[in-house]
């Protein structure tokens, strides 16, 4: 009988687990973080990152940038964008504003993309304002 209950929680344990470990590799959406922003002003940087998206599908993009500016000073902002999902690897653009003076430095700065289509994908990474 113990033998018997043994295998009923086995299968039992095998069958919730299988439609985890069948969905783990399936998510359609993802996206990739580029290893550098354009600086535009001191209050405007761009960076385009890689979106995989089923075609057909809307999207949307949501980026957090942070800089560290001498010991006590932290220069953060952000941007967003959507749009339909055209090809399986398309470039997206995005525009992060900081949000107060002095504004963006040329430097190393800490990035964080989420983006959502029929699921999401975040990557977060360091990233250099370049010219």
């Amino acid at each position: 009988m113990r033998h018997v209950r043994a295998i009923a929680v086995l299968a039992a344990a095998a069958a919730l687990a299988l439609p985890a470990a069948a969905s783990a590799d399936t998510n359609p959406t993802r996206v990739a973080a580029p290893s550098s922003a354009t600086w535009v002003s001191s209050s405007q940087i761009n960076i385009e990152v890689t979106l995989t998206c089923e075609e057909g599908t809307f999207y949307s993009v949501f980026a957090r940038v942070l800089q560290q500016q001498g010991p006590f000073t932290q220069m953060f902002g952000s941007g967003s964008t959507s749009g339909q999902c055209t090809q399986k690897h398309q470039r997206v653009a995005l525009s992060i504003w900081a949000s107060f003076y002095p504004g963006w430095q040329l430097g190393s700065a800490i990035l964080d993309v989420n983006a959502c289509a029929f699921t999401c994908d975040s990557t977060a990474r360091s990233i250099r304002i370049d010219l």
